[in-house]
């Protein structure tokens, strides 16, 4: 659009006094500060919160429990499950191991093998999850899980991990409900489900879950949650255990030894 005679353009800049530049750019900073703090510190500030209880693995450990375990995959590298076992702290022993078999409907986990069979040696009652992907066919991904498992008595039951909810909530509930019942028919045991807190209050509400054992993560927290039904609670994954070079998880089962043993497959 063009302008009349002797009309002069005004920039923005010089219409605004200093002490307002100063503003705008003191409260742009305040904005990126407070971003970076919700995206990037927030997320893990219980990372460096103070331990008022007893410490072992250089975490805070919940109390009141008496069976730990770990979960590994190989992000963890080379475990020395000998070690795991022996070293554990006598306080909060190590007694079982959750790792990692296969994602999806075609990828096995590359030390699955060799962590599964090395950890039963070395006395830890183990388990073995899915990391299910909700854009691939829950019966291709159950039935690559049971060609790749075998789960004997004195084993947890098999284990899905779900974080992902997909195209849908509506879809992600049915496809997951068929891969459980694949899982169970097979193993003759209902099928553990490892999901975060927040991803089971908004996503897996739905009372056709209610009968299944709930492996709830949850970090910031002195508890799991108000769910009354969690059986296992991944409390961190900054644990320091001897024989693992990487920070690995760290879990505690509900309940007592005695009801940890009648947890196991027959």
């Amino acid at each position: 659009m063009a302008h009349g005679k002797g009309r002069k353009n005004v920039s923005f800049d010089k219409e605004l006094p200093s002490w307002a530049h100063v503003l705008l750019a003191a409260g742009s900073s305040l904005i990126i500060l407070l971003a970076a703090y919700f995206v990037l510190i927030r997320p893990y500030s219980y990372r460096w919160k103070p331990c008022y209880g007893l410490k072992a693995y250089d975490v805070c450990m919940p109390s009141g429990f008496q069976v730990y375990g770990i979960d590994v995959s190989h992000h963890q590298g080379t475990v020395d499950w000998d070690k795991v076992a022996s070293s554990s702290d006598r306080d909060y022993p190590i007694r079982f191991a959750l790792i990692k078999a296969t994602e999806g409907g075609d990828f096995l986990d590359e030390n699955f093998e060799i962590n599964f069979s090395r950890a039963q040696a070395a006395g830890l009652a183990c388990g073995a999850y899915l990391f299910y992907n909700p854009d691939s066919p829950p019966e291709s991904q159950a039935a690559f899980y049971i060609n790749n498992v075998s789960l004997v008595a004195g084993c947890l039951p098999p284990v899905v991990d779900i974080e992902s909810k997909g195209e849908s909530r509506e879809r992600l509930q049915t496809d997951l409900l068929e891969c459980l019942e694949m899982l169970e028919r097979h193993y003759g045991v209902k099928p553990i489900i490892y999901t975060p807190y927040k991803f089971r209050k908004h996503y897996l509400n739905n009372p056709a879950f209610d009968r299944y054992m709930l492996w709830m993560a949850r970090y910031r927290s002195e508890t799991p949650g108000d769910d009354s039904d969690w059986s296992i609670w991944q409390f961190t994954d900054r644990g320091c255990v001897e024989g693992i070079r990487e920070y690995v998880d760290l879990n505690v089962f509900r309940g007592t030894l005695e009801s940890f043993r009648s947890f196991l497959i027959k």
